[in-house]
């Protein structure tokens, strides 16, 4: 049976500005997403983290190499195709600020992917499962009558991943999700979408610059330093005994009691 998601090789080049020279973003990358399994993708800033995640969803193209769904080449974005597996992937950013849109409140932004893709559903029909989603996310019914500058951030990403979980997708791609947000609320959402993972089975690629995270969160991990895959593995496995030197620099790092 094919894998949920694949990466083949992709590699990945952005023109530089004033030049006709191509700066290499990604080299080579595979990997393999199965359903209801975890993914860490970790490393340093301009490592290639938020690229790949973007090759992944379909928003940009590989210069080579290919992504497959079920073992089928993504459709090129925005073809009808596309958006039609959109909903089978949904992201959650790593600013909630700068996705919701201020002028809507709540259940008008946890409505409108219900509007485009489930037309036939009815204005009641809509508002049960806006509430049905928020208290998935740990808010109440009165949630939706509010405005994003109302809310807390970690309120705030609590809508974003309702809006994600809306159309009933298969994998998350959660990019560094909680790194916007406050130390005391960052455990609350973290905890929030292991919980999600496990009810629903979902699949996620979680990507962070902090291998602590991804240690918690994911059963195998990535780590990428310059576009290349350096090491990866069973994520406890990277965690306690990395092998490459930029592993365990990144290990290193990690502050400690004692």
């Amino acid at each position: 049976m094919s894998p949920l998601l694949e990466a083949r090789d992709l590699c990945k080049s952005f023109p530089v500005p004033g030049s006709k020279a191509r700066h290499l973003v990604l080299r080579g990358i595979s990997l393999v997403l199965d359903e209801g399994r975890s993914v860490g993708l970790v490393g340093e800033s301009g490592s290639g983290k938020s690229t790949l995640g973007r090759l992944l969803l379909g928003l940009d193209r590989p210069d080579s190499g290919e992504v497959l769904y079920r073992g089928a080449p993504l459709a090129p974005y925005p073809s009808p195709e596309w958006r039609g597996l959109r909903r089978r992937m949904q992201p959650v950013y790593q600013d909630p600020s700068s996705v919701l849109d201020p002028r809507w409140t709540v259940r008008e932004t946890l409505e409108e992917p219900l509007r485009i893709h489930q037309p036939g559903l009815s204005s009641t029909q809509r508002g049960d499962r806006v509430r049905d989603l928020l208290d998935q996310v740990g808010l109440d019914g009165a949630t939706g009558a509010r405005l994003p500058s109302e809310l807390s951030g970690g309120q705030k990403q609590r809508v974003v991943i309702a809006r994600a979980l809306s159309l009933e997708p298969e994998i998350l791609f959660a990019d560094e999700p909680v790194s916007a947000l406050d130390i005391s609320v960052q455990a609350q959402i973290l905890n929030l979408l292991l919980e999600i993972r496990s009810r629903r089975s979902l699949a996620m690629i979680f990507v962070s610059h902090n291998i602590d995270v991804v240690r918690h969160m994911t059963e195998e991990t990535l780590v990428l330093q310059g576009g290349e895959i350096v090491e990866r593995g069973p994520s406890r496995t990277v965690f306690e005994t990395p092998a490459h030197p930029f592993t365990q620099a990144l290990v290193k790092a990690l502050p400690r009691l004692g």
